[in-house]
């Protein structure tokens, strides 16, 4: 597992700060030795590397409730920090499709646009009508990625707000042994039926969005248990994705939504880590979306928690998103709760979106630095 622990002070210096502020809290570095630094390409450049694509920029966006639709002082707000991009939540089956124009055209005044739009798959004929009737009505209004996902939801578990030791922030715990007390089926239900239904719903589907130019990004289920009161889970490790590739018979359509904390939860049980994710799906444009949150540590009981304040190396994943040249959505997820922010799903917790956008985006510019990749409105020293 990529983790923080052993990072020497180059990496953790390039973890989180770029340019000018490293003259400011690092003794004795020089102008001389952070253009060094900054140059440093000992990484070959992405650009033209086996495996690769040229690298544009990430869209690094955030996520919108539903709830939250009308709300134009956040809208506002994200403008404010530099946030171009929306992964919305629609609202359910009955929302009117004509809904997609009002809400792309109120982000627009705020210099924003829904890029990516979370929707649920749902195998049966009337599902399978609606899904590409919203594969369409995205297309009309230039929404090129429906992040969905597919089988049973997670169980009812045990899922708390709690502080945060040492930071005293609020965020979500889960702890498998007692979400086990809570689990209650006595009757197994295998996955496989729902794979074949799977494979029915992908069939119908991709055809559309293939023609419609608009991406399907799987999200796996949270937390990433094979089995979960008694129902088995669908797609959860690296290998129900591949299984779920060969469904897709190689269509450009069909891809990740790769959620870096689902992974960090899972640990060594998911065959492979985020990062051989990225190796693997991203170099193949198989990535297409990314939720960049951290956990305190693996299962049977995690708290999730800040990007800088987890187990797993951020930096280490940022770095091979920008060796694969990725340039999709990428949002905080789960952003925990900074005194003064809301707790309810839909609030935008300002400060801790604040921190969390400032953080990717100083990740993005130290990768960028290192593999030789331009970084807009930034001056080389």
């Amino acid at each position: 597992m990529i983790t923080n622990k052993g990072m020497n002070r180059r990496e953790m210096i390039r973890g989180t700060v770029s340019g000018a502020a490293l003259l400011s809290i690092t003794p004795g570095l020089t102008q001389g030795a952070l253009g060094n630094l900054i140059e440093n390409k000992s990484e070959a450049s992405v650009k033209g590397k086996p495996g690769s694509r040229p690298a544009g920029d990430i869209k690094i966006g955030r996520k919108f409730r539903w709830a939250n639709r009308e709300n134009e002082s956040d809208m506002l707000f994200l403008k404010q920090i530099g946030v171009k991009w929306i992964k919305m939540y629609w609202g359910g089956p009955e929302t009117p499709l004509s809904e997609l124009a009002v809400l792309q055209d109120r982000f627009s005044k705020f210099d924003l646009k829904i890029c990516g739009i979370a929707y649920g798959s749902n195998s049966s004929d009337e599902g399978i009508q609606r899904f590409c009737e919203f594969i369409w009505a995205c297309k009309k209004n230039e929404i090129p990625l429906i992040r969905t996902g597919f089988g049973p939801g997670t169980p009812v578990g045990s899922t708390d707000y709690n502080t945060r030791p040492g930071r005293e922030y609020k965020a979500r715990i889960f702890d498998l042994a007692e979400a086990k007390k809570k689990w209650t089926s006595t009757t197994f239900v295998s996955a496989e039926p729902q794979w074949e239904k799977f494979a029915k719903f992908l069939g119908a589907v991709l055809p559309e969005a293939e023609k419609a130019g608009v991406k399907l990004a799987y999200h796996p289920i949270d937390p990433p248990i094979r089995v979960q009161n008694n129902v088995e889970s669908v797609l959860w490790d690296y290998n129900s994705y591949k299984r779920a590739e060969q469904l897709s018979k190689g269509s450009p359509s069909w891809g990740l939504a790769l959620c870096v904390g689902v992974w960090a939860q899972g640990g060594d049980t998911l065959g492979k880590n985020p990062v051989e994710m990225i190796q693997d799906f991203g170099a193949r444009d198989k990535l297409f979306m990314v939720d960049f949150r951290n956990v305190d540590r693996p299962l049977p009981r995690f708290q999730e928690v800040f990007p800088d304040d987890g187990y797993l190396d951020m930096y280490a994943v940022m770095k091979e998103l920008r060796k694969v040249g990725f340039d999709g959505l990428l949002i905080p997820d789960h952003i925990p709760a900074i005194d003064g922010d809301g707790e309810k799903s839909h609030d935008m917790r300002r400060a801790g979106t604040s921190l969390s956008i400032g953080y990717i985006r100083g990740l993005m510019q130290a990768a960028n630095s290192e593999l030789g990749l331009p970084n807009k409105n930034i001056v080389k020293i």
